[in-house]
């Protein structure tokens, strides 16, 4: 049989961490959430991108048509 000590000892250590637990608990309660706006900026940053990406190659082909070819009756430059 264990002695008087050690079950002293081991509710001293149970509400000990039953504080820790609650103090935890408030913390998450009190600090802001930083996931939801995580989201939010990673869908923004996702849009961002692709349409980056997208006007990139529209200018990529701005100016690349026929007003940039010689024309046949222009003289050539040597």
């Amino acid at each position: 049989m264990y002695s008087i000590d050690t079950y002293v000892m081991a509710r001293m250590r149970q509400d000990e961490l039953l504080r820790q637990a609650e103090r935890a608990r408030l913390l998450r309660t009190v600090r802001p959430q930083p996931r939801s706006n995580w989201r939010l900026h990673q869908q923004y940053t996702t849009w961002l991108g692709t349409h980056m990406v997208k006007w990139g190659q529209k200018l990529e082909q701005f100016g690349t048509g026929k007003e940039l070819q010689p024309s046949p009756s222009a003289p050539r430059q040597r």
